[in-house]
């Protein structure tokens, strides 16, 4: 045995990922809890906490810079991160069953999703902070304001 990655309050690894540069590997835990280990020291270098249930499976993008994780749940089962920080930087909408697998493309732009409706799902996966920024601003849903808020916030036209 090479090294051993102990966590000592859970026992059960769901699922595992290893980085681009082959230094750390994820493990995702049964409790939804996602640990990023150093390859060479044993050492927890990261926690990703925003799953409530089991980790399904896990993948880094080429760059190493995102990471996407899925759970065997239907209210929160595809998140995206950010690898060095930890940060949940988008949670994707809910699927009607759980996400059960995931597959990048080589250039790291689409991420493609398996769920337990049966359903095949290609998604947009950024290459940088500032194309995920660019990327929110052109697909944010703004809504209409009603005739109520047009008038109390003298937005023309009025009604």
């Amino acid at each position: 045995m090479l090294n051993e990655f102990t966590r000592s309050d859970v026992e059960t690894v769901e699922s595992l990922a290893f980085s681009p540069d082959g230094r750390s590997v994820l493990a995702g835990y049964i409790d939804g809890t996602i640990i990023l280990w150093n390859m060479d020291t044993g050492q927890e270098t990261n926690r990703f906490k925003g799953h409530d249930s089991s980790i399904a499976d896990m993948v880094f993008t080429p760059n190493g810079q995102f990471m996407i994780s899925s759970s065997e749940s239907t209210s929160d089962n595809l998140i995206l991160w950010d690898a060095a920080s930890g940060e949940e930087l988008y949670r994707f909408p809910n699927y009607s069953g759980w996400v059960n697998d995931l597959a990048l493309t080589a250039d790291g732009t689409r991420l493609y999703t398996a769920s337990s409706d049966s359903s095949l799902r290609a998604w947009y996966i950024p290459r940088s902070l500032s194309d995920l920024k660019v990327w929110i601003a052109q697909n944010r849903y703004i809504r209409e304001l009603t005739c109520e808020e047009r008038i109390e916030y003298q937005v023309e036209p009025l009604c």
